[in-house]
């Protein structure tokens, strides 16, 4: 823990590992907004864990909704050493009740190579880029976010996304999403997030991730971090975390 004082969930979350601790959420909507198959809210706004993570894409999520809690109020309080080990590796240490010894350097994976299989063409275009940035804005369009229309800028793609409730400063937390293909590759594309908050970095790695998987024309996804994608390019991961 990250201090002496006794966490309590909250009285309605259900009973396991992951919970929201009791009178602290703001009612930002975002932890709801991210794992909305295990996160709900009471008449009270209160948000709590209603089911608790059993697959690993739950999990994932789980550890996703912990990530973008804006008052760090979501915990994780098991002893799971592999769902420690991805908490430190997001930096979110002290939101596990358990201590975490010797933890991993913090690695932010925000590149990410794939391919995309197109039923038009034999060569990467823009058209290419165009069509898979709107397919990833049509899925992060929400209540919760404003994402600005793909714009073709040479062989390159890009598109910015915003909070738009719930999160102070909100320019502050705007991302770039640039798409660019491969050189010499006919279908292979790199996705790159780029923004002044880094800590909006590794949720939002780890939303396109999920984006991507969806569609049946994306394979072969591979997470870098930019050193490692502008060096030997050795330690890509299928998981951006």
């Amino acid at each position: 823990m990250d201090d002496k004082r006794k966490r309590r969930p909250y009285v309605l979350n259900s009973s396991g590992p992951f919970y929201v601790e009791d009178g602290e959420c703001i009612d930002c909507g975002a932890t709801e907004a991210t794992a909305p198959e295990l996160i709900t809210h009471g008449s009270d706004y209160h948000c709590y864990f209603k089911l608790q993570p059993t697959t690993p894409e739950e999990i994932g999520k789980a550890i996703m909704a912990v990530c973008v809690s804006c008052c760090g109020v979501l915990r994780y309080a098991g002893d799971d050493s592999a769902i420690l080990n991805r908490m430190a590796n997001l930096d979110l240490a002290d939101r596990c009740d358990q201590p975490i010894t010797n933890p991993g350097p913090r690695i932010i994976r925000t590149h990410a190579a794939f391919t995309y299989k197109k039923p038009w063409s034999w060569l990467a275009s823009p058209r290419d880029g165009k069509a898979i940035a709107a397919y990833i804005r049509q899925k992060m369009l929400n209540r919760f976010s404003r994402v600005s229309k793909p714009r073709v800028i040479g062989m390159e793609v890009a598109f910015l996304y915003k909070p738009a409730v719930g999160i102070a400063g909100t320019d502050i937390h705007s991302l770039s999403i640039i798409l660019a293909p491969l050189p010499d590759q006919r279908s292979d594309w790199l996705l790159k997030i780029d923004g002044r908050a880094r800590q909006d970095h590794l949720w939002m790695s780890i939303r396109i991730d999920e984006i991507l998987k969806g569609n049946p024309d994306i394979t072969n996804i591979l997470w870098y971090s930019s050193a490692d994608w502008n060096g030997s390019r050795k330690d890509g991961t299928p998981l951006p975390f």
